[in-house]
Formats: C-alpha cells, structure tokens, sequence
C-alpha cells in the first residue's frame, strides 16, 4: 500500500504544478499576453502527459492489489482500512478538483475574451 501512497502523493503533486501553472495561464488570459499564453500552453504538455502516466500507475497498481472492476476507487481505498492511503486519496481528489475548477475558470475566461 505505500507504493500506491507514493503514487497519489506523486499525482497530488502534479495537480498542484497544473493548478499553478492554470493560475499563470488565467494571469495571462486577463492581461492578453499572448506571448506568455504560448509559453504556458507549452509548458502545460510534459505536465498533462505527467497527470496521465500517474493515473495510469495508479491503476495499475489498484489491479495488483486485486481491485475489483466494478469497485468504486473510494471504496477500495476505504476497505483497505489505511487511514494513511485514505488521507492521500482525499488529498489527491482535492488538487484533482482544484485542477478541474481552474482549467473551466480559464476555459470560461476564454471563450469571454472572445466575444
């Protein structure tokens, strides 16, 4: 269980890098400057390729420890009765959805910029 602790603690970390780098994204988007929204766009490739290879690990790390295919992950990880798993998960689905509500903050501010 701790290489899959490592794994989300790892995952965590890459949506914090996302989130902060959408933050400078969403600092560009007001400003208009396209030449740092280029840099970010940029710079935001190696980081999604670096979100997808973590949660690739981390499934297949949940099918070596026999998760069943129609268990939901949150119950896995709650019938694994790791107070310090279950703390990283929590953790990670939090910067998961920081990273989602920022990237649809900038998507929005987008789209207005447009019209």
């Amino acid at each position: 269980m701790q290489h899959l602790s490592e794994l989300f603690a790892r995952a965590t970390e890459h949506c914090q890098q996302f989130v902060d780098l959408l933050e400078q994204e969403r600092q560009a988007l007001l400003d208009q400057d396209m030449t740092s929204l280029q840099a970010l766009v940029d710079a935001k490739t190696p980081l999604i390729a670096s979100l997808t290879a973590a949660e690739q690990a981390i499934e297949s790390q949940l099918q070596l420890m026999g998760r069943p295919v129609n268990a939901s992950l949150g119950g896995f990880i709650q019938s694994l009765n790791d107070s310090h798993l279950a703390e990283q998960h929590a953790a990670f689905l939090n910067a998961a959805q920081a990273c989602q509500d920022a990237n649809l903050r900038n998507a929005r501010l987008l789209r207005h910029s447009q019209h």
